[in-house]
């Protein structure tokens, strides 16, 4: 099978994440994860790291010997400048159920099972490479992690002009304006036609320059409010990208992807995954962001601490592959 048919088949699941890819990165907002559950009924390029066969972290043989069809795999959202891992998400396939569900990791994680200075699970990949970020991703959700996908943010705004821009409403006046950001953003009210740009915009907006009530309604200048416009932006891109007709602009976001994506998922991994993605009900997939509470310090730091029970259950809900 050829690299370019390889990645036309991951290549639907990559456009998904990218939103929150963008959405943390350039925002690089202060503001903490909310820790709540969210259910969603609602410059150079990258050479590409495409692995030998039998390359999955598992291996594709155990996962065959699964009594049930499910797996999981790690996105990473990488920072180009500072590395860090900003955007960490586990997503489960499950062809038993038909489900797929997305869980966020808040990029301020607290870990304290490693022997070095990191404290936050974002700063993991740039200190200590991809193996190491899987062990930590595995302890701190008590997971496991089939296969895991590396991208970075040039890939949003190509691939949503690729796929002819998304239809969105847009819930209110969008304008911000940080001159040290380099980013500007002015959406207005109502339903609009977006293209990679304006996306970008809408994904990235967490609060006017100017306090006004209508506007803190839906956006309260926290992270958990530009979650929930995430994970509204996801559904529409299922909901009208999934479609037949848009198999050769798929085959276009392939090409995108194949330059810009570090995998370790080999070829004789495809078929797996393949048979998983067309028994999909991908209008029901549902999102999550990993439970905890925000913990400030009197030194004035931050971190967020997962709630190890809820954790658990969660996970073995949703995210467990041998279920």
């Amino acid at each position: 099978m050829k690299r370019k048919s390889i990645f036309l088949i991951i290549s639907i699941l990559i456009c998904i994440f990218l939103v929150a890819l963008v959405c943390s990165l350039y925002f690089n907002s202060n503001m903490p994860f909310s820790g709540v559950i969210v259910n969603a009924a609602e410059g150079e390029e990258a050479a590409v790291n495409l692995q030998d066969d039998n390359a999955s972290i598992n291996g594709s043989d155990e996962i065959n010997k699964r009594v049930k069809q499910s797996l999981n795999l790690l996105v990473l959202g990488c920072d180009s400048t500072s590395g860090n891992t900003d955007t960490i998400m586990l997503v489960n396939l499950n062809t038993d159920t038909g489900t797929l569900n997305i869980l966020s990791i808040p990029r301020d994680s607290r870990i304290t099972n490693t022997k070095s200075s990191i404290t936050k699970i974002n700063s993991v990949y740039s200190a200590k490479g991809i193996d190491k970020t899987v062990e930590t991703v595995k302890s701190l959700l008590g997971a496991e992690i089939d296969y895991y996908a590396v991208i970075n943010t040039a890939l949003f705004r190509k691939v949503i002009d690729i796929l002819d821009g998304i239809d969105i409403e847009v819930p209110v006046d969008m304008k911000y304006d940080d001159k040290k950001q380099g980013l500007h953003i002015n959406l207005k009210k109502g339903w609009n036609r977006l293209d990679g740009k304006k996306a970008e915009q809408f994904v990235r907006f967490r609060k006017s320059n100017i306090y006004d009530e209508k506007t803190a309604k839906y956006y309260d200048g926290s992270d958990l409010k530009r979650i929930n416009a995430q994970h509204y932006f996801i559904k529409e891109i299922v909901r009208q990208k999934m479609k037949i007709r848009y198999i050769t602009k798929l085959t276009k976001v392939a090409d995108v992807v194949l330059k810009e994506i570090k995998t370790n998922i080999g070829v004789s991994d495809i078929a797996i995954i393949a048979s998983k993605l067309a028994n999909i009900n991908y209008e029901k997939a549902k999102t999550f962001i990993l439970p905890g509470e925000d913990i400030y310090k009197k030194d004035k730091t931050y971190y967020f601490a997962s709630d190890k029970d809820k954790t658990k259950e969660l996970i073995s809900q949703y995210f467990d592959v041998y279920r």
